[in-house]
């Protein structure tokens, strides 16, 4: 291949909710950055508890410094310590900042799966933010609750799958040093260990996880619907005090303002 032939670096952004999160498309990136590419990301949800937010940021950047992203190309928006879905308009403003600083040629955005809330608002913003620009917006996936197995039993999760939706996901099978840089990825991400034994133990993805990533063009999609037939895995986690009605509430808001929040509305 000849200099003509040579293909343009790309500007590549990461859009996410937690530090971690970047673990389900690490792969992906640090296949992008070998070729050549820049990468950067930015991560909007916030801890009320700082020495955890603390820790979350830093392994966050020793994981895209291994991955190939310098400190100066990765941001933390000052949102306040909040479920997402309780402020989008912040959320989408937020998002939007980052996209005009950065002006990439692609963005990666954690996919709308009803797995995690923060994760879900994060679809919504991103599309919200891209829509007009040009931007090629690609969706991976996390995490989501499974069918039930048997109708009495809460739904497993399964991990790094995308739900069916308009488009086929391109399935992109793992080299082994992109296997490796998914696995050293997990191990960074100390505080994160708990979350993601689990995830791979009760899923049973974990031959999957580390061997492909699964990849699609954010789809139009109604966000006042949920993504799979209820109750969503977060509806059953005690931890996350959120329905989908909750979420599909904040997007009605959202839309009736105009996008700016309601007091400013007023």
């Amino acid at each position: 291949m000849n200099a003509r032939t040579q293909p343009t670096p790309q500007r590549v952004l990461l859009l996410a909710a937690h530090p971690n999160d970047e673990v389900g498309i690490a792969a992906t990136l640090g296949t992008h950055a070998r070729k050549g590419d820049t990468i950067f990301a930015a991560w909007f949800a916030r801890d009320d508890r700082p020495e955890v937010e603390a820790q979350r940021r830093e392994e966050a950047v020793r994981v895209m410094k291994m991955i190939g992203a310098p400190p100066e190309n990765l941001f933390f928006p000052p949102l306040v310590p909040l479920h997402l879905t309780a402020q989008l308009p912040e959320l989408v403003a937020a998002v939007r900042e980052v996209v005009e600083k950065v002006r990439p040629d692609v963005a990666y955005v954690p996919a709308f799966e009803g797995g995690h809330p923060d994760h879900d608002a994060m679809n919504f913003a991103a599309w919200e933010a891209t829509l007009t620009t040009g931007i090629e917006c690609r969706e991976y996936p996390l995490y989501h609750g499974a069918k039930k197995k048997r109708p009495l039993l809460p739904r497993t999760p399964a991990f790094g799958q995308l739900l069916p939706a308009a488009g086929d996901p391109t399935v992109r099978q793992l080299d082994q040093r992109e296997r490796r840089t998914k696995r050293i990825a997990v191990k960074l991400s100390r505080s994160q260990q708990p979350l993601f034994t689990w995830l791979l133990r009760l899923s049973g993805d974990e031959e999957r996880f580390f061997s492909s990533e699964e990849i699609r063009p954010l789809p139009m999609r109604d966000y006042q619907r949920p993504p799979h037939e209820r109750p969503l895995l977060y509806e059953q986690n005690p931890e996350y005090p959120l329905s989908f009605d909750e979420f599909a509430s904040a997007v009605r808001r959202y839309y009736w303002t105009g996008g700016v929040g309601e007091d400013d509305a007023l």
